[in-house]
């Protein structure tokens, strides 16, 4: 029944070095808070099965909160999408899309993306039995697969 800030403040006092001021700890739980767009939901509790607390792409920002609390340089995280609406798996991408710009690389496998995700990615690896059929932008999808005959469908 913590907040989203109490509990990202808990991890920073676990994770991060125990030279760091507490200060300085808050004031990294602040940034982190800002930079995963919880800022609306920073004082309300997570929740659990009794009580709603924030909701579940916010739950999964929170989690993600905890993972990179110490300035991970790479951050992979498997099918962090997994499990939810279109608009919640956007939101949440959205979020791993800020976090990739401020300087961390972030790697996730996502199965069956929509488009509005797929525009929002760098890079994309298109893997068939283990082997890679595609790696680059995901503007240049249209005339890779069109080297195969395909059309786009929009």
């Amino acid at each position: 029944m913590l907040t989203v800030e109490e509990t990202l403040m808990f991890f920073a006092e676990f994770w991060l070095p125990r030279s760091l001021s507490r200060s300085k700890k808050k004031a990294r739980v602040q940034a982190l808070i800002n930079q995963l767009g919880l800022r609306n939901g920073a004082k309300t509790v997570i929740g659990n099965e009794r009580h709603r607390g924030v909701s579940g792409g916010e739950r999964r920002s929170v989690s993600i909160g905890i993972d990179i609390i110490h300035d991970l340089i790479i951050l992979f995280l498997d099918e962090p999408i997994s499990g939810f609406d279109s608009t919640s798996a956007f939101m949440v991408v959205k979020v791993l899309q800020r976090i990739a710009k401020s300087g961390s690389v972030v790697i996730i496998p996502i199965h069956q993306p929509s488009y509005r995700i797929i525009s929002l990615l760098d890079k994309l690896s298109f893997l068939s039995r283990g082997q890679t059929v595609f790696y680059g932008s995901p503007s240049t999808i249209p005339l890779y697969f069109s080297e195969f005959g395909h059309r786009p469908l929009y």
